[in-house]
């Protein structure tokens, strides 16, 4: 069996995302979900160092009024995702951890996110799970599309993975990036959501 040792290089704007559909690892972060004008991702401290928190849920806005930008971060308890799902004014969040947990977070506010009352830990509902993509050191090549209220430009984010062979290794070089493009197709806006490195051993 192969283990991996993650040698994480992150930049100071931190962050997380994979593309396309996978079920959450145990003990990883870097998972989303996208609705119209928005894109929330979840990041844990034991993966991303740098954080204000354990456990954050950061907010990221694209559209006509300012471009792409973060928009606010609210701090979690340590659990292990594994569902998300983002709607035009919420987003819901479940896992494990020391338990079962579920939380409805009202994003309306922008920049200022907040629990909803009464929708915390309902262990009932937390076993449904989702297939979850992934931003970080588990993302796949390729290109999520995004929605937004802007008429003169597309979003979409955008991952690479670069693999560069060495003494009984692969470097996987993660990128993630949230860009702006033109109806000509050019890039217009940029934002790097995550940026790390990943080295497994080989046989």
């Amino acid at each position: 069996m192969k283990w991996c040792t993650r040698a994480i290089q992150l930049s100071l704007l931190l962050a997380g995302l994979a593309l396309f559909p996978g079920l959450a690892r145990a003990d990883s972060d870097g998972y989303f979900c996208a609705a119209k004008g928005y894109a929330a991702v979840e990041f844990r401290s034991f993966s991303t160092p740098g954080l204000t928190a354990v456990h954050v849920l950061k907010i990221i806005r694209f559209g006509t009024a300012q471009g792409i930008h973060w928009a606010g971060e609210l701090p979690l308890p340590d659990f292990q995702t594994h569902f998300m799902r983002c709607q035009a004014a919420r987003v819901e969040i479940a896992g494990w951890g020391n338990r079962d947990v579920r939380y409805t977070i009202d994003v309306v506010q922008k920049g200022k996110l907040r629990i909803i009352p009464g929708t915390e830990n309902s262990a009932e509902k937390s076993r449904e799970s989702s297939g979850l993509s992934n931003l970080g050191l588990w993302s796949r090549p390729g290109t999520f599309p995004l929605q937004s209220d802007d008429p003169r430009h597309t979003y979409q984010i955008v991952c690479t993975v670069s693999d560069t062979p060495m003494n009984q290794a692969v470097k996987h070089d993660h990128k993630t990036e949230i860009v702006q493009m033109d109806g000509s197709g050019k890039v217009s806006q940029r934002l790097l959501i995550f940026e790390g490195t990943e080295v497994e051993p080989v046989d």
